[in-house]
C-alpha cells in the first residue's frame, strides 16, 4: 500500500494479495445483491398470494344469491331421469319462472352480484380450486342454500322434502290425484324454496295468481320481523293489496309507513302518488309523483326506465312536446316492428302526449291495441284522444261501458267509475247534447276530485250557466293550486261567453303554471285577435308554434291573424302548413276556403 502511495508497483506477492481480495469483495457484494433481489421477489410472491387471497375472500364476502344443491333421489326416478341434478335444475327453472312472473320493482340487494342469482352447485371431491372458492363463499358470504330429496313412499306415492340452510322447510303437498307426480311435487318445492329465500316475491307471485289474502299474511310477517328494507317493502306490499281490495285509505296508511322506512324509495312515492290520482286528489298525486322522479336513477338502469322517468315528469308538467320526443328518442334506435316489447306504460303516455299535441288521430294510430277499459291510464289516454279528436258519440259508448281490470286490481273499479270514467261519459254527454243527464250523473261525483270538479265546470258552460261553471272552476282552481288544467278550461269558457279580460289573465295564469304547454298560449292569442291587437297575437302564436308543431289549428289561428295585418304570403304559408297537419272538420273546411280564395 505504502508503495502504491508512493507511485511505485508494489511487488508480485503483494500485487496478488490485493487482486485476490478485490475478487472477494466483488463476490461478496454480488451474493448480497442476490440474496436482495430473492428476499424482494419472495416478499413480492408473498404480497400476490396475500392480494388474491384477500380478493378471493373479498369476492366470497360479496357473494349472495340462491345455490340449489341436487337433491337425494331414490334409484327408481334417476331411472327416470329425475337424478338429484335434474332435479335441482327443474327446481332452478320454476323459481326463476315465479320470479318473473313476480316483476322486478324490488331492488336487488346486492347489485354488484345480483342478490336474484339462482345457480344449482355440484359439490367436488378434494380441495380444487374450484371446491376453495365455493367454501370460502359458504363461510364469509351471504348466498341461500337449498337442498332436499325426492323419494317415493311407502304408498306408492311421492314425497319431497326440503331445507333451507340446513333448516327443513314445510312444502305443502300438491293436491291428492297429484301426489304421485314428481312435476307436481317440484312445483310445490319451488312455492316452497321462493317463500323461504325471498317471501317478498313470492307475496307478489301470490297477488298476481289472485292468492291476496296469503300474500297479506306474509307481508305482515315481514313488515315485523324483516331488516329495516324488506319492512318497508312489506309496507309497500300490503299497499298494493289493499289498493287492490279498492281500500285506498288503507293504501295510504301502508305507504305512509313505507316512507317512514324508505324515504328516498321511488317505488314508495309513486304508490302514493297512484292513491292519490285514484282518489281524484291531483295536486297531491303531482307532488308525490315528481317527488318520486327526482330520486336519483340506478347506474344499472336501462336507457328505456330512464326515457320513462323522463316522459313521466314531462306529463305531470303539462311539457307534452318533452315527453313525446323522449319516447321517440328511444323508437330511434331501435329496429322497425320492435316497440311490441317496450312497457306499455312508455306507450300510454306517448299516446297520451301526441293526443295533448293536437295530433289525436296519429295518436290512435300508434295506440291502437292499448285496451282502453284495462285501467286507469289506458282509458285516460283514449279518452283524451276521442275528446281532443271531436269524436264525442264514440267517448260516449267507451266511457259507458265498466272497467275490466286485472282481478288483482278488480277493487278499485268503484273508485275509478267515481272519478275518472263517469267524468268523462258527463264530458261527452253533454257535448252530444244531453247535459241534463250529464250534470246528474255529475252529482254523484267526489267534490275533492279535481277531474269532477273540472267537467262540473265546463258541463255548466256548455249549459250556458255561467254562475255555476265559475263557482266550479274557481274550486277546482283552489283545489289544484299548480295545476294549469282548470285554468285553461276556464279561459275557454270565458272567451266563448265574450269575457275577454277575464279569458286573458286566465290564460296567462295557465302559462305561468305550465309554460311549456302551447295551449294557453294559442288561447291568449286567440283573446289578443279579438280585442284587436294582432301584432300581439302574431307574436304569442309564434311562441306557442314549437311547444306543439303539428297543431294545425294554431296555424289556422296564425295565419288569420297574419291576414288582418295584411301580410298575405305569410298568412298563405300558414295556411297551406296548417292543410298537411290535422284538422277538426270545421277547421279543415276553413283551411281549404281561405286557400280557395284568391283575394288571399
Amino acid at each position: 500500500m505504502q508503495a502504491e502511495a508512493a507511485g511505485v508497483s508494489p511487488p508480485g506477492a503483494a500485487e496478488r494479495v490485493l487482486e485476490k481480495q478485490e475478487r472477494l469483495i466483488g463476490w461478496e457484494i454480488a451474493d448480497r445483491i442476490a440474496g436482495l433481489t430473492l428476499k424482494l421477489a419472495i416478499g413480492a410472491a408473498a404480497l400476490a398470494l396475500a392480494a388474491a387471497i384477500g380478493l378471493a375472500a373479498w369476492s366470497a364476502s360479496q357473494a349472495s344469491g340462491t345455490v340449489i344443491e341436487p337433491f337425494d333421489s331414490a334409484p327408481a326416478l334417476v331411472a327416470q331421469g329425475l337424478g338429484g341434478e335434474a332435479i335441482a335444475n327443474e327446481l332452478v327453472s320454476r323459481v326463476t319462472a315465479m320470479q318473473y312472473d313476480a316483476g322486478n320493482d324490488r331492488p336487488r340487494r346486492e347489485s354488484s352480484s345480483g342478490a336474484d342469482r339462482i345457480n344449482v352447485v355440484i359439490p367436488q371431491t378434494g380441495i380444487s380450486i374450484g371446491e376453495a372458492q365455493r367454501l370460502l363463499r359458504e363461510w364469509l358470504g351471504h348466498e341461500t342454500h337449498v337442498s332436499g330429496g325426492l323419494r317415493p313412499t311407502p304408498d306408492g306415492k311421492l314425497a319431497l322434502s326440503l331445507r333451507v340452510d340446513g333448516r327443513s322447510v314445510p312444502v305443502t303437498p300438491p293436491p291428492a290425484d297429484q301426489l304421485g307426480s314428481a312435476d307436481a311435487w317440484i312445483g310445490a318445492g319451488a312455492q316452497a324454496a321462493l317463500r323461504e329465500t325471498d317471501p317478498y316475491r313470492y307475496a307478489t307471485w301470490l297477488i298476481n295468481n289472485s292468492q291476496a289474502d296469503e300474500a297479506a299474511g306474509l307481508y305482515r310477517r315481514l313488515s315485523r320481523t324483516g331488516s329495516a328494507a324488506d319492512r318497508a317493502w312489506a309496507w309497500i306490499g300490503l299497499g298494493n293489496v289493499f289498493r287492490g281490495r279498492g281500500d285506498l285509505a288503507g293504501a295510504l296508511d301502508a305507504d305512509r309507513w313505507a316512507v317512514t322506512l324508505a324515504p328516498d324509495s321511488d317505488s314508495v312515492l309513486v304508490n302514493v302518488a297512484s292513491t292519490q290520482r285514484y282518489l281524484g286528489h291531483d295536486e297531491l298525486a303531482r307532488a308525490d309523483m315528481l317527488a318520486a322522479l327526482r330520486v336519483p336513477g340506478h347506474r344499472s338502469w336501462r336507457p328505456i326506465r330512464v326515457a320513462a322517468r323522463a316522459m313521466q315528469a314531462a306529463s305531470w308538467r303539462d311539457d307534452w312536446l318533452t315527453a313525446a320526443s323522449q319516447f321517440e328518442s328511444v323508437l330511434a334506435a331501435v329496429p322497425p316492428g320492435a316497440t311490441q316489447g317496450y312497457p306499455p306504460g312508455l306507450v300510454i303516455v306517448y299516446g297520451r302526449a301526441l293526443a295533448r299535441l293536437h295530433e289525436p288521430q296519429r295518436a290512435m294510430r300508434f295506440t291502437p291495441d292499448i285496451p282502453p277499459l284495462s285501467g286507469s291510464l289506458q282509458f285516460e289516454m283514449r279518452a283524451t284522444q276521442l275528446a281532443e279528436a271531436g269524436h264525442w258519440p264514440e267517448l260516449e259508448a267507451l266511457a259507458a261501458q265498466p272497467f275490466r281490470l286485472p282481478a288483482s286490481v278488480a277493487g278499485i273499479a268503484p273508485q275509478l267509475d267515481r272519478t275518472l270514467r263517469q267524468p268523462w261519459l258527463a264530458y261527452a254527454m253533454a257535448h252530444n247534447g244531453k247535459t241534463a243527464e250529464a250534470r246528474q250523473i255529475l252529482s254523484a261525483t267526489p267534490l275533492d276530485c279535481y277531474l269532477c270538479l273540472r267537467t262540473r265546470g265546463e258541463v255548466a258552460a256548455l249549459a250556458g250557466d255561467a254562475g255555476e261553471a265559475d263557482r266550479w272552476f274557481a274550486e277546482a282552481v283552489r283545489q289544484g293550486p299548480s295545476l294549469a288544467d282548470a285554468d285553461q278550461e276556464w279561459a275557454q269558457a270565458r272567451l266563448a261567453r265574450g269575457d275577454l279580460g277575464g279569458a286573458l289573465a286566465l290564460a296567462r295564469q295557465a302559462s305561468r303554471k305550465a309554460p311549456a304547454w302551447a295551449d294557453p298560449l294559442k288561447l291568449e292569442g286567440d283573446v289578443l285577435a279579438r280585442q284587436g291587437d294582432l301584432e300581439g297575437a302574431v307574436r304569442v302564436y309564434n311562441a306557442a308554434e314549437p311547444k306543439a308543431p303539428g297543431w294545425g289549428g294554431l296555424r289556422l289561428a296564425h295565419g288569420e291573424a297574419l291576414a288582418r295585418l295584411r301580410l298575405r304570403p305569410a298568412a298563405l304559408a300558414q295556411w297551406r302548413d296548417a292543410a298537411r297537419r290535422e284538422l277538426a272538420p270545421a277547421e279543415r273546411s276553413r283551411v281549404q276556403a281561405l286557400l280557395g280564395t284568391p283575394a288571399v
